[in-house]
């Protein structure tokens, strides 16, 4: 048997459930409550400009982890701005790591602060250990908490406009300093 819920887009009122509570793998829908932690740790709006410098530990462990992601190169330099469209509509694994060590320094201080964000949202059947979405005994979260932390970013404004966004063009340096542009397309919106 699975697990799902739904609610009413206006009320949130619960209209019909099963095993709601179950803990589950919550796999990729991890990097929203990454996007959340970033934002609200952001110091200023004029920070989604500041730029971040992909690194080849990040790269070689997300192709390790075989996880997913645009495939970015060490040395790639792109704005906040740019990697958080790139972990929401492309679901990339070195963006949420880079923006991760980008708030905290550390992934593990960046954990802290998703888990800490958790309990502050009341999300009491959900605990972190990767803002990437890797698979980990540990790494769970519940259909009912999932449907409280969209519910969450849907209300923040850059969270709702990152996450309905159908593409952008993210201007990227390489490390021999040659310029292109990454476009960033919304693999769930894509038509065939």
């Amino acid at each position: 048997c699975g697990s799902y819920i739904i609610r009413g887009a206006e009320t949130g009122q619960v209209l019909l459930e099963q095993n709601a509570d179950e803990q589950r793998y919550p796999a990729s829908i991890t990097k929203i409550m990454t996007m959340i932690v970033v934002v609200e740790h952001l110091r200023s709006e004029a920070a989604l400009q500041e730029t971040i410098t992909i690194s080849g530990d990040t790269v070689n462990a997300m192709q390790k982890a075989e996880a997913s992601g645009i495939g970015f190169a060490a040395g790639e330099k792109l704005t906040v701005e740019s990697l958080l469209s790139a972990l929401m509509l492309r679901s990339d694994g070195v963006a949420a790591c880079e923006l991760a060590r980008y708030i905290a320094m550390t992934e593990d201080a960046f954990v802290a602060l998703m888990n800490q964000k958790a309990l502050e949202m009341g999300l009491t059947g959900t605990h972190f250990t990767n803002p990437v979405g890797l698979y980990h005994e540990n790494h769970y979260s519940t259909c009912r908490d999932l449907t409280t932390l969209i519910g969450y970013a849907m209300n923040m404004s850059l969270c709702r406009k990152i996450m309905t966004e159908d593409a952008i063009d993210a201007d990227c340096t390489q490390s021999n300093g040659s310029t292109f542009t990454y476009h960033i397309y919304n693999n769930l919106l894509e038509t065939f």
